[in-house]
């Protein structure tokens, strides 16, 4: 499992001892677009597996206001034009807050929320990777959006949908201390996930 989740998951888990706090664990899967025509092409790629990225996620609800990281990947090959396949992965990390007016567990679920993460393309092979402590691509963002839930006592599924609003590039490092802009992560303007959680 990726270290920044482990990291999110310690955190959240840490915090969510409090008295009144409601832990949830679940997987979601999330589609980019620059715009969705309608709610059947939106079935139609989840139903193909077209451009999904799937991961997990973790939230701690307190009451009407609730905190979480996700993770979401897509995995695919890529020939650069050396006759070589490649094992590529593209990345969606997200630390987000939500309000949910009605509460984090009633039955129904009404929500909005507001985030930031990045996105970003690196090889998933590391012994194939000339630099695995840097991706490929990479861009920062910020998102804005709401959704709605339905919970059946433990068990809660959602959708929900946010609008992204890229930074500018992010820096890599290397390890003689010197620094270079990495291109920027060829980001769209919409995302759209469906997801389940266990709340404990």
């Amino acid at each position: 499992m990726n270290k920044k989740f482990l990291a999110a998951l310690a955190l959240v888990a840490a915090v969510g001892s409090g008295a009144f706090a409601q832990l949830a664990i679940g997987a979601s899967g999330a589609i980019y677009a620059d715009s969705f025509d309608s709610a059947e092409s939106i079935a139609e790629r989840f139903q193909r597996g077209e451009g999904i990225f799937w991961g997990p996620f973790i939230e701690l609800g307190l009451d009407k206001f609730a905190l979480g990281f996700s993770a979401n990947f897509s995995k695919y090959q890529e020939d650069f034009g050396w006759g070589t396949l490649y094992a590529m992965m593209d990345m969606d990390y997200t630390f987000y807050v939500q309000g949910h007016p009605l509460g984090y567990k009633f039955i129904i679920d009404p929500f909005v929320e507001a985030g930031g993460g990045y996105m970003a393309k690196d090889y998933a092979n590391e012994a194939q990777d000339p630099d695995p402590d840097n991706p490929l691509t990479k861009t920062g963002y910020f998102q804005l959006g709401g959704g709605l839930g339905v919970n059946l006592g433990a068990l809660g599924i959602f959708a929900k949908f946010d609008y992204l609003f890229p930074g500018q590039s992010s820096t890599a490092t290397l390890p003689d201390g010197s620094s270079y802009s990495l291109e920027k992560y060829p980001m769209n303007k919409m995302k759209f996930m469906l997801g389940a959680k266990i709340i404990f």
